[in-house]
């Protein structure tokens, strides 16, 4: 599992950085911009929101959340490639099969949580 995903993760980045472009990329990793190539916050954005639910799933694992870190790995290992062992992993935590990975620095962080700073 954790091979798997680090060779994923290394796959993702590779393939980001040698097209310049995240086109042919399963719909679970893509972008919800079209424009996160070009801003360095909205990338580091892209990356939290997929890495982010690795987190979360070890850190309350078995805690009434769902899926558990043997599901994820489940889910993972029934790839045989490392970039579509990502998309399914990133996939588990989608709404529906149109969703994308946030990506915006600014809708999805500054304007969602801090443009609005009364304390009532």
């Amino acid at each position: 599992c954790l091979t798997l995903v680090q060779n994923g993760t290394i796959a993702l980045a590779n393939y980001i950085n040698s097209n310049n472009s995240f086109s042919g990329l399963p719909q679970s990793l893509q972008p919800c911009t079209s424009n996160v190539l070009d801003s360095t916050l909205d990338l580091s954005t892209y990356y939290s929101s997929i890495f982010g639910n690795f987190q979360g799933v070890v850190q309350y694992n078995l805690e009434g959340s769902s899926p558990t870190v043997a599901q994820l790995c489940e889910t993972i290992t029934n790839q045989t490639e490392p970039l579509a062992a990502l998309a399914a992993a990133t996939a588990l935590f989608e709404d529906n099969i149109s969703a994308c990975v946030q990506s915006s620095f600014q809708d999805d962080y500054i304007d969602a949580y801090l443009s609005n700073t009364s304390f009532s």
